[in-house]
């Protein structure tokens, strides 16, 4: 007998990107209340991200969409910008403890974590830094390659040439 996600999966496998698949479809595909078959839907959408390059957004009281490609970076954004804030809130967390009530290990533990922490959050900071830096660069090599076709579309109409 097939899995709640094997289930979701083969449901959710041939649908086309806009495609919805409604909480009432996924009930009487499992047989469970929608409420019970979360976990085993967010399973099934990975595995359809991995295998079918889909990503599955819920739509609100309607069920899950199959997203369109240019959706898929901007829930990219969304989700880095959180894990970005969760981490700083773990490093503060650690780094604002009070270490007079924690006991030598704990101490040391804390510790450790903040030193962990706080290096993530500065490699990220400089990575977000080279990032920007990659892109300025881009949009000024596309700048120039513009100036460049004008530049060679004038010369062209200069000496009659195609």
């Amino acid at each position: 007998m097939p899995s709640e996600q094997e289930v979701i999966f083969e449901i959710l496998e041939p649908l086309e990107v806009g495609a919805v698949l409604s909480y009432q479809e996924i009930e009487q595909a499992t047989g469970k209340p929608i409420s019970h078959c979360r976990p085993a839907v967010l399973r099934a959408g990975r595995q359809l991200l991995k295998q079918r390059n889909r990503l599955l957004r819920c739509e609100a009281k309607l069920g899950y969409r199959i997203a369109r490609p240019e959706e898929c970076t901007a829930v990219a954004t969304r989700r880095h910008r959180a894990a970005n804030r969760q981490l700083v809130q773990a490093r503060e967390a650690v780094q604002y403890v009070d270490m007079t009530g924690l006991s030598p290990e704990q101490r040391a533990i804390a510790m450790g974590m903040f030193r962990t922490l706080a290096g993530m959050c500065a490699a990220i900071k400089h990575l977000g830094e080279k990032a920007k830096e990659h892109d300025q660069a881009v949009l000024e090599l596309r700048d120039d390659q513009s100036d460049m076709e004008t530049r060679i579309q004038r010369l062209e109409k200069l000496f009659g040439q195609k």
